[in-house]
């Protein structure tokens, strides 16, 4: 069969009907096949239903009087149900009785209890397991699947033949002749006037007739106009093929475009926008085509929100190229702010006439807001090493002022009137310990150093130095019997710190900052997604203007801030510490109201044992101790306490010294029994270094690190880097005394 006679439309026609029938054959019988597998199965289930109903009852009287020649009986029977292959009775998992086999691969078990009833009481006689065989039903359906579709086909193609025939005789053929007399039309061959033949059964007019007679005479017409309308179309093809040409290299160019570009006619009206600019300023190229450059494109001062002079208008005037000042933001229609930069430039023709401007603009907002925040970050960071090492000189003072005053407690009774001014300096040491951590709170921390420590005391101290000098004051809700914590204390105090300021500067017309804590346990599972146990429950609440429902997510991201002046870190600082220390912190807000933060730290199973207005239990050792310290007043004060104790004491200024005298000492077969090393050593080998030497001469080195930059990494996973403990500057006498019997 030839390629020509399969396009023509009657073969197309056979070929939609057989098929679109085919299709809707195959989908009603299988929603048929469907429909009576379902019976099927509705009729085996009503089947084995009836099993229950009627033989279940007799079965069981059966086993009650233990009659196996009527259960066999029973169940025989049971077996002549069609589709039922197998039954079996079992009682608590053993077999009692069965019949027949399971000769299907799809089957459908069904369990029915057997009970006996006597009297009011049932008994448990087993349960019946019931196989039905589904094999049969799926080759009857299949069968009447295969004569159905046989009956259909048939069915298919007399149809089609017949549809075949009827439309070769009444429309292909006369087509045909129709198409070959507009062909030669097109080519300029036309010899004849177009003529139909009907076929004998059709002799009257139709449809076809009346289009060749008009095809006929509108022939006649065409014939003459075809040259001219040839030359016409040759003209307008070489004419539209350029102007194609050249809008499609302007419209290339423009999406190329990065930036967004608007153009302008000398009305300083819009005529062209590329995607950049619709999407900029919320406004596609049809809507803002003829309309004022201004109402498309608004531009305010950031800083003072006061409408910008149009650069287009200022282009027009001065016929110069201009740009956009500093600090200039493009207002898009859903109100969006974007910083730009830009320039308008002159269109101007051959004769250099001005036909239009030009303006060229780019979004600017995330680059400058990168800069402003690296800015930041640069300015963070010196003000974080500057505070670090405040913090670590004034520790090493610290070190030299607590250790006297701990030797000079040793030196004095309780009852002398020196050992209560004693204790008195030493309690205000220590409170001027913490002021080192909020130095530190502008660092860069490390993991916490947790030990068992009270919150109470770090409210109370943290929550007054912050109020300090304000018109804001704190009320607490301490319960005597709260629950020590396990947390390093000066970061928890830093957590304090940062969230009674925040407090305070939300409240700027003065008000009370209530803060109460109480005991909790929380079981696992918990909306924090906190670990089950025993936490104490910390909250702040202000009475301030609170924080706006879109920025409450916001708050503890770095570097947001709703405040002229805030560094955006505080808050992002306290988050990190309380998930550090395995702890949970949140923020409730209503604008207007005021703001609630609730912390949750972990408790402490632990007691504080601590004795600041007695004589410590001192425990004297023996041995050699080198202790590393580039401050003269904190070798001296550590010689002084270690002496006091028993010890041989030898001092070095670097890790170099050190080494080489730890080496030396060994080789003699006088080792040292401990090393107390600095950190931090300007200009010369610190701690983190010299352990490692230490431990390439003797792995067994029991080194101890100590700084008064309680924040570096080293302090919190002292061990990781090779120490057996840890020392945080300032220490007093009985701090020292206790880590040396822990690591000799």
């Amino acid at each position: 069969m030839s390629s020509k006679r399969i396009n023509t439309i009657a073969y197309r026609l056979l070929l939609s009907v057989v098929v679109f029938s085919s299709l809707v054959t195959i989908l009603s019988s299988g929603v048929l096949l469907y429909i009576n597998y379902n019976e099927d199965l509705r009729d085996i289930e009503d089947s084995i239903q009836h099993i229950n109903r009627t033989h279940v009852p007799g079965i069981a009287a059966s086993l009650w009087v233990m009659d196996k020649q009527q259960l066999e009986a029973q169940l025989k029977g049971i077996l002549n149900i069609p589709y039922i292959e197998y039954l079996e009775i079992k009682h608590k998992g053993d077999l009692i009785a069965s019949v027949g086999n399971i000769r299907s691969k799809r089957t459908i078990n069904r369990e029915f209890p057997v009970r006996y009833t006597i009297g009011s009481k049932d008994m448990d006689m087993g349960s019946l397991h019931v196989y039905a065989g589904l094999d049969g039903v799926y080759d009857e359906l299949l069968a009447k699947m295969r004569l159905r579709l046989l009956f259909q086909g048939v069915q298919i193609f007399l149809v089609s033949v017949f549809i075949l025939f009827i439309v070769r005789s009444l429309i292909t053929k006369r087509l045909s002749i129709i198409a070959d007399h507009v062909f030669r039309l097109e080519t300029g061959s036309l010899d004849s006037p177009l003529v139909l033949k009907s076929p004998p059964v059709f002799r009257s007019e139709d449809e076809l007739d009346h289009v060749a007679k008009a095809i006929t005479a509108m022939s006649t017409k065409l014939e003459g106009a075809f040259s001219a309308l040839e030359t016409e179309l040759e003209k307008r093809k070489v004419a539209e093929g350029a102007l194609a040409e050249e809008k499609e290299r302007l419209t290339v160019t423009l999406r190329s475009i990065g930036d967004g570009v608007i153009t302008t006619d000398t009305a300083g009206s819009v005529v062209l926008m590329n995607k950049v600019a619709e999407n900029m300023t919320g406004m596609h190229q049809e809507e803002a085509f003829g309309r004022p450059f201004d109402e498309v494109f608004h531009i305010v001062d950031e800083r003072t929100g006061e409408r910008c002079e149009s650069p287009v208008q200022k282009v027009l005037e001065t016929g110069v190229i201009v740009g956009l000042a500093n600090h200039t933001a493009l207002i898009s229609r859903d109100g969006t702010k974007r910083i730009i930069a830009d320039s308008g430039a002159p269109i101007r023709d051959l004769e250099s006439r001005i036909r239009g401007v030009v303006l060229v603009f780019r979004d600017i907002t995330e680059k400058q807001k990168t800069e402003e925040e690296l800015l930041k970050s640069q300015k963070l960071e010196s003000l974080g090493v500057l505070a670090g090492g405040i913090a670590h000189d004034f520790n090493n003072l610290l070190t030299a002022i607590l250790g006297n005053i701990s030797l000079a407690k040793m030196y004095s009774e309780p009852s002398e009137k020196a050992f209560a001014r004693l204790a008195e300096a030493e309690k205000a040491t220590l409170k001027t310990k913490d002021l080192t951590q909020q130095l530190l709170t502008f660092s860069r921390g490390g993991a916490p150093i947790k030990k068992t420590t009270s919150i109470v005391d770090i409210i109370r101290d943290t929550s007054s130095f912050a109020v300090s000098g304000s018109n804001v004051r704190c009320a607490l809700s301490l319960p005597n019997d709260l629950w020590q914590v396990e947390a390093d204390p000066g970061q928890i105090s830093q957590v304090m710190q940062n969230l009674v300021i925040n407090a305070t500067e939300a409240m700027p017309g003065g008000g009370i900052i209530s803060i109460s804590c109480m005991n909790v346990r929380l079981a696992p599972g918990n909306p924090m997604r906190l670990k089950g146990g025993r936490y104490v429950e910390i909250k702040v609440k202000d009475q301030g203007i609170g924080i706006k429902k879109e920025y409450l997510s916001k708050v503890f991201d770095p570097y947001f801030t709703t405040k002229q002046k805030g560094s955006g870190l505080g808050l992002a600082m306290s988050y990190s510490i309380v998930n550090k220390h395995d702890g949970h912190i949140s923020a409730d807000s209503t604008d207007g109201e005021g703001t609630t933060f609730t912390v949750y730290i972990p408790a402490s199973d632990k007691k504080i044992q601590t004795n600041v207005n007695g004589h410590e239990a001192i425990i004297k050792g023996s041995g050699r101790i080198l202790v590393m310290d580039d401050e003269d007043m904190v070798l001296d004060t550590a010689i002084a306490m270690l002496e006091n104790m028993g010890y041989i004491v030898e001092t070095v200024k670097d890790g170099s010294d050190a080494v080489e005298k730890y080496r030396t000492a060994r080789d003699e077969g006088s080792p040292f029994h401990a090393v107390i090393m600095d950190l931090t050593i300007p200009g010369g080998m610190g701690g983190k270094e010299t352990v490692q030497r230490l431990l390439a001469i003797d792995p067994s080195v029991k080194a101890i690190v100590s700084s008064g930059y309680s924040n570096d990494p080293i302090m919190a996973n002292y061990r990781e880097y090779g120490f057996r403990g840890v020392l945080i500057k300032p220490y007093r006498h009985i701090e020292l005394n206790d880590i040396l019997q822990n690591v000799i």
